[in-house]
């Protein structure tokens, strides 16, 4: 099967995931603790991708969806996580029905695996390709190891 390139309206967006619940743990351990495949916040990441996916937006591809974490509950008592979708680029394809089928999705993922006491909010932010910039520099693929 022949590979075509991925178009740069396919490799993004960016979902930041924002306001998690604080880990207890230093800077330093925090991104090694999120990682851990025990660790519950582990499997966000899949799990929105897999939302996004559902969501079919026309375009996107799994593998051009990128998520990661941004800042950390300061609030003790919000209780509030918040997924904002960024670098969703502009077409015509991508209506408002469309928008709005992505953040339900996103939303309904990301509240099935929050306490029940928390709520859920999603923003999904257009790029304009005419009016923002976007760079991509691919980098150099990784040599595989001999066994």
């Amino acid at each position: 099967m022949e590979k075509r390139p991925i178009r740069k309206e396919e490799r993004l967006p960016l979902v930041s995931i924002v306001n998690w619940p604080d880990q207890g743990k230093e800077l330093n351990e925090k991104a090694e603790y999120l990682f851990e495949p025990w660790n519950p916040w582990a499997s966000l990441p899949d799990l929105l991708r897999d939302a996004v996916v559902a969501a079919e937006v026309p375009g996107v591809e799994r593998s051009g969806i990128t998520v990661t974490y941004g800042g950390e509950q300061v609030l003790k008592d919000d209780r509030t996580i918040i997924l904002i979708v960024e670098g969703l680029f502009d077409r015509p394809d991508r209506t408002k029905e469309v928008r709005d089928r992505l953040a339900l999705k996103l939303a309904e993922a990301a509240k099935g695996w929050v306490a029940t006491t928390w709520r859920v909010e999603v923003l999904v932010k257009r790029f304009d390709p005419e009016k923002d910039s976007y760079c991509l520099l691919e980098g150099e693929a990784e040599e595989k190891e001999s066994e």
